[in-house]
């Protein structure tokens, strides 16, 4: 029996691998004709080849990653259940609502994504079997929840799906659960600048992780727990560490490719910099790390680096003035490309505080609150902008 069912999956990988590189070579448009035409594909293998590919794309774009999820979810109820093997489809519609949830996740549709993983924790919550799918669904919900801004709650689905993680000896998935909490702590310190163990408690929680993604063959946790530790240490003003573990961070993501998260190591470097009192070093590293957003396509993330690099002036030259024409200078760079709103709304506030200013140091402090909703923006790109009252 266990044989047979190995190669009832192998053969359903088999077919999967040849259908998913003809589906993903078509233009995006054509794929749900090109699967019409070919009812031999509507299987369980193909199904799950289009979701692993979604998730490998989910790191660099998740607009392309939903397309692929959307069109899983459009064949979902005709793909038919392998012989012998109904378990197969079940785990197939769960994980294409967990996969559906963190696509929304990752496109800041939080609510969205908590219906989801939850639509995706009852499929799997019927087989006993899937629990650490399920577990993994309930990760899912976390994140979420943290974004929406219920921390807490998060961190109780974290604890919860840790100890189901470690029970079934899930080693990566325990690592990315631990990983994830040491965010929440990092953003419950944003939210209350008062309590800095906050910050301490999340870089124990990461140093943890860290100890236990090393044992991982895949790079892409260690790499990220690095940038969590490095903005840590930042926060806790221990800038010798945060360089150190920046540079790690762009070591692991240069290496596996993940541009995206180079480039926001790169500013978590310069902003070290600048802490470490080299503001010339730091600026001329910014004007760089702006430019590569804006060629890469990345204009989110360089408005963070506009505010920082009119921070970084005001600081450098004492000298308002400057600070308010590289601002403007900037600004208009950025003005052929579309914001999200958060993003957009942030951008519009260090706008106009630069021109009102009348002093250097008083733009240095109007621009404080932007700086730090950049540096959660950076974390999660979910985050919204609310304007100091």
């Amino acid at each position: 029996m266990h044989a047979a069912y190995i190669d009832l999956l192998n053969d359903e990988a088999t077919v999967g691998a040849t259908a998913v590189d003809e589906l993903l070579a078509a233009p995006e448009a054509e794929r749900a004709a090109l699967l019409r035409t070919h009812p031999e594909w509507l299987r369980v293998g193909t199904m799950n080849a289009l979701l692993a590919a979604a998730r490998t794309e989910l790191d660099t774009n998740a607009t392309t990653a939903a397309a692929i999820v959307d069109l899983v979810h459009e064949f979902l109820d005709a793909v038919p259940a392998p012989a012998n093997a109904p378990i197969l489809l079940d785990r197939l519609r769960g994980t294409a609502w967990k996969d559906r949830a963190s696509v929304d996740y990752r496109q800041g549709k939080n609510k969205e994504a908590v219906a989801a993983a939850k639509e995706a924790a009852a499929i799997f919550a019927q087989r006993p079997a899937l629990v650490v799918h399920h577990a993994a669904a309930l990760f899912v919900e976390a994140q979420a929840c943290h974004a929406l801004g219920l921390t807490k709650a998060a961190m109780r689905i974290l604890d919860e799906c840790r100890a189901t993680f470690a029970e079934h000896g899930d080693t990566r998935h325990w690592v990315q659960a631990l990983a994830m909490k040491a965010i929440c702590l990092f953003d419950l310190g944003d939210r209350h600048p008062e309590r800095r163990e906050y910050y301490e408690r999340a870089r124990t929680v990461a140093l943890e992780a860290e100890e236990e993604a090393r044992r991982l063959p895949d790079g892409r946790e260690l790499a990220r727990i690095h940038n969590t530790l490095g903005y840590c240490n930042l926060a806790l003003g221990d800038i010798a560490a945060a360089r150190r573990y920046f540079g790690r961070a762009f070591t692991g993501f240069h290496a596996l490719h993940m541009d995206g998260e180079v480039q926001r190591t790169i500013r978590g470097i310069a902003l070290a910099a600048r802490e470490q009192g080299q503001r010339t070093e730091a600026l001329e590293m910014l004007h760089v790390v702006y430019r590569e957003f804006l060629e890469r396509g990345m204009p989110a993330t360089a408005a963070g680096v506009l505010v920082e690099i009119t921070d970084t002036v005001a600081d450098l030259t004492k000298d308002v003035a400057f600070a308010q024409e590289e601002c403007a200078r900037l600004r208009a760079s950025l003005g052929a490309y579309d914001l999200p709103a958060s993003v957009a709304a942030a951008v519009a506030y260090a706008e106009d505080r630069a021109r009102a200013a009348e002093t250097a140091d008083a733009l240095q402090r109007d621009l404080a609150p932007v700086r730090a909703f950049f540096t959660r923006y950076a974390q999660r790109p979910e985050t919204p902008f609310i304007p100091p009252a």
